[in-house]
């Protein structure tokens, strides 16, 4: 007989172990700006000044000079049949098709700033001593520059030149006959799209939550917060096109004469079927929308069908300021506000960047992750031992 161990009891342990202390290793949420001001004495004087500015520039110039030149000249006239004395002098010239198109796109840009990736300041004054000053100052200062410069210079020069006249039949002793050709002139000149600009800013301060509490008789307490969202977008389109198309078509110009026959001219026709199309040419399209929690809960509740963002109501949410405006945020004053709580001596005061999560919650999963791995450990020792002391009996 073999005494049994209690193998899954271990297994669940060393399972459970390795769980907890994954999870103490686990990144927290996005880090958000905390200032506590806390455990001051009787009389003290603290004062925290915290300043934050972001600014993005984005820089696009685009330069082009393009210039076209197409150049045709095609002839099948200037034929002569004269001081024939025999029979009759015939011209006949053939048919001319000329084609051109020409198409020129320029300047194209693309522009996308996407909002910051930063949590909530939360300010918190609480338990200070009687008489004491607290002073807390916190400026968000979120500035962003968008500089789009596009300039365009289009030449086109068409020439085209097609003859199929121009001929004679003269001093012939008979009959005289001339017959021209066709002239077909087709083609095309298209620019654009030129200087076309997409522009898309989305910027903003997070949320801000101040909570002041518990504080002792006659203490002062101030909180200053000024956020400020700044946005500049500019766009220079400039374009200069010149087109310069001409044609010289000739079908004419034929000469019968001094003839003792008859005489015959028949000219050809002349088809032109050409297009010339400018644009789009200079087009920008800018959107500025807000960055923050009030993006998000507009989302969820347009998710959950919420009628106030219903558009036939004739509510939107979003937030567009035109070129330069200044968006303004003013913190809220709460009565309870979550954030990281620090108890600390006197004077004590704490300023900086730091993790949503609890430090103290941390710590706790810590040590209670290092007691479940010791115990884990203790069951396999216990479980090697029995196994290596049990007598084994035979039946």
């Amino acid at each position: 007989i073999i005494i049994p161990v209690k193998r899954n009891k271990v297994i669940y342990s060393i399972v459970a172990s390795l769980i907890i202390l994954l999870l103490i290793n686990v990144p927290g949420a996005i880090a958000s700006t905390e200032i506590i001001v806390n455990g001051n004495g009787f009389g003290s004087d603290s004062t925290v000044v915290f300043q934050q500015q972001t600014t993005t520039n984005v820089e696009q110039h685009n330069e082009a000079n393009v210039e076209n030149s197409v150049e045709v000249e095609v002839n099948t006239g200037n034929n002569s049949a004269s001081n024939n004395t025999g029979g009759d002098s015939t011209i006949q010239t053939g048919d001319v098709n000329v084609g051109s198109n020409i198409q020129n796109q320029a300047n194209s840009s693309t522009s996308s700033v996407g909002c910051c990736e930063s949590g909530e300041t939360n300010i918190e004054v609480s338990g200070n001593g009687d008489n004491s000053t607290n002073t807390t100052v916190v400026k968000n200062n979120n500035n962003t520059n968008v500089n789009v410069d596009q300039n365009a210079n289009i030449t086109n020069d068409v020439n085209i030149k097609a003859n199929t006249g121009g001929n004679e039949t003269s001093y012939n002793n008979g009959d005289s006959f001339i017959r021209t050709g066709d002239i077909k002139v087709s083609g095309e000149v298209k620019n654009g799209p030129i200087n076309i600009d997409n522009t898309n800013v989305r910027s903003g301060n997070q949320g801000a939550s101040v909570k002041v509490a518990n504080n002792g008789s006659n203490s002062q307490n101030t909180v200053i917060l000024d956020q400020n969202n700044n946005r500049y977008v500019n766009v220079n389109n400039n374009a200069n096109i010149y087109n310069n198309i001409y044609f010289d078509l000739i079908t004419g110009n034929n000469k019968s004469s001094n003839n003792v026959g008859g005489s015959t001219i028949i000219t050809g026709n002349i088809l032109v079927d050409f297009f010339l199309t400018n644009g789009p040419i200079n087009v920008s399209n800018v959107s500025i929308d807000c960055c923050g929690r009030a993006d998000e809960d507009d989302r969820d509740d347009q998710d959950n069908g919420d009628p106030k963002d219903d558009p036939k109501n004739g509510k939107d949410e979003d937030d567009k300021k035109a070129d330069g405006e200044e968006d303004k945020k003013e913190g809220q004053l709460l009565a309870e506000a979550a954030s990281t709580e620090f108890i600390g001596g006197d004077g004590a005061a704490i300023l900086g960047l730091s993790d949503t999560s609890s430090g103290n919650k941390a710590d706790l999963w810590f040590w209670f992750g290092l007691f479940a791995l010791a115990f884990g450990l203790k069951l396999i020792g216990e479980s090697l031992t029995s196994r290596s002391t049990a007598p084994a009996i035979a039946k």
